[in-house]
């Protein structure tokens, strides 16, 4: 009998159990921030790795600092797009820009930059928030979609002029449902319900050197969806807090000048409470130039590099008139030919010996601007490898000119034949993204492409008139009618 009772007890709260299970998700509509929110084991150990390689060891508290900035958000607009006659809320908040994986809902994001002191190594973030504020429920929130190239969507998807008709109300692609995007969507999110997304208060991007100075990048996730519940949240101030130590390394490419420091202070936040800049003072002592092309008394802020066809071109313009110019506003600039780089430096390909000069003429020359000017075919451009879900593998190999510009580590640091992938920096980390130089390329062949281009610049340069404040930026939408904007642009 006492048996009987004990099974009958145990089958009881074996069905609580399995009831609070089903129950509890969908009527528990709190997101988990709630709660202070430390960082995940798996950030954490990620932050470690990218912060710490090369540097002082986690056990090295050396005089800690504390960074702490506050971020506030005004409350989010919420605008309404029909497509497919399916309706879609587009949530934007400050002018912050839109962010959505593939999958993944597209939502607003801070980015923030903090600029380190010199020799700066993250030890621990905190980030906090303030009032948690509910926006409502039943709001269809779009998601991010499958990238494509615009010359394969004929091929694939039989596109008609009429579809690309801003009168039509509808195309013959089908667009992906938020059902169809679940299974994406559950792949970041806690794996109980209420689905939230994004998980965390904030997204650690990497830390990068800019011309010397080191800048901590992440996203701030102001905004938030809960998806069985159509739910939106926002906070209005989110805080970061770092604490950092001064026990890493001394970037080569810090160069002391104030053009750097200029350059650097419009892109980045500063903690008041500490003089940041005036923590760079120290200077790279190790290693030196590669090359015998940049006499240390030159001093060129802008390079043209070009062929020597192309150097001594017959055209009515020439690039010597565009040096001229730059001279004359006093701005000392300099022509080095590709032929000469390619025979004073070492490299696996043309493309290094470029990069090695570029990085010579940045430090001894205190270079700040390149032009490219040739086209790909006689100076190529380096080829990044781009593993984006989604893409045909052959659309993942995309020509830059990224990789002339940022000049920090190493962008093929397994050696293998796919440059620019996210494990190619110095000890496999991402590769530097951060310009030291501005980079632009003249795509001429001719003599009288040449002489077309410095014309046409020259002009430009000397021209004052009115229009010349009006800009027009032009995209292009990936598929679907020009009246889907802004989900597919």
């Amino acid at each position: 009998m006492k048996e009987q009772k004990w099974n009958k007890f145990i089958k009881i709260v074996i069905s609580i159990f399995l009831a609070l299970c089903f129950i509890l998700p969908a009527t528990t509509a709190t997101p988990y921030t709630d709660q202070h929110l430390p960082l995940s084991t798996i950030e954490q150990q990620t932050l470690t790795d990218q912060q710490t390689k090369g540097m002082a060891m986690m056990g090295d508290f050396d005089d800690p600092i504390e960074l702490v900035y506050t971020y506030d958000f005004s409350e989010p607009t919420i605008t309404e797009y029909y497509v497919d006659e399916e309706l879609y809320h587009v949530v934007t908040c400050d002018e912050l820009p839109l962010i959505g994986k593939q999958g993944k809902p597209i939502l607003p994001v801070q980015p923030v930059n903090i600029l380190l002191p010199q020799r700066g190594v993250i030890q621990s973030i905190h980030v906090d928030y303030e009032n948690k504020i509910s926006l409502g429920t039943g709001f269809h929130v779009p998601f991010g979609q499958e990238p494509s190239f615009y010359d394969f969507i004929e091929e694939i998807y039989e596109v008609t002029p009429a579809d690309f008709d801003d009168t039509s109300t509808s195309s013959s692609r089908e667009f992906p449902s938020i059902e169809d995007h679940l299974e994406h969507y559950y792949e970041d999110v806690w794996p109980w319900a209420p689905v939230i997304y994004p998980k965390y208060l904030y997204t650690t991007l990497d830390s990068y050197f800019c011309r010397g100075f080191e800048i901590y990048t992440l996203h701030l996730n102001p905004v938030h969806y809960v998806y069985h519940t159509k739910q939106l949240y926002y906070y209005d101030s989110i805080t970061v807090t770092l604490t950092v130590t001064e026990t890493g390394e001394i970037s080569p490419r810090f160069r002391g000048l104030a053009c750097d420091q200029s350059y650097v202070s419009m892109d980045v936040d500063i903690d008041d409470s500490f003089d940041m800049m005036e923590s760079y003072d120290e200077y790279y002592t190790e290693g030196g130039k590669t090359g015998s092309l940049t006499d240390p008394t030159g001093h060129y802020p802008y390079v043209i590099i070009t062929t020597t066809d192309l150097m001594y071109a017959q055209g009515d313009y020439a690039f010597q008139d565009l040096v001229n110019y730059k001279q004359d506003q006093g701005t000392p600039a300099t022509i080095v030919t590709i032929e000469d780089i390619i025979s004073t430096y070492d490299g696996v390909d043309t493309e290094e010996k470029i990069r090695k000069f570029i990085i010579d003429a940045y430090d001894e020359w205190e270079t700040n601007y390149v032009l490219l000017g040739a086209d790909h075919d006689d100076l190529p451009a380096r080829i990044l490898y781009l593993d984006i879900d989604g893409m045909y593998e052959s659309e993942k190999y995309v020509p830059s000119d990224l990789y002339y510009a940022c000049l920090d580590g190493s962008y093929n640091s397994d050696g293998d034949s796919k440059w620019g992938e996210t494990t190619d920096g110095d000890d496999g980390g991402d590769v530097d993204l951060r310009a030291e130089v501005f980079v632009g390329r003249a795509p001429v062949e001719t003599d009288q492409e040449l002489s077309n281009f410095v014309e046409k610049t020259l002009t430009y340069a000397e021209t004052s008139h009115a229009y010349l404040e009006k800009v027009l930026l032009v995209g292009e939408y990936l598929f679907g009618p020009a009246t889907h904007f802004p989900l597919y642009w």
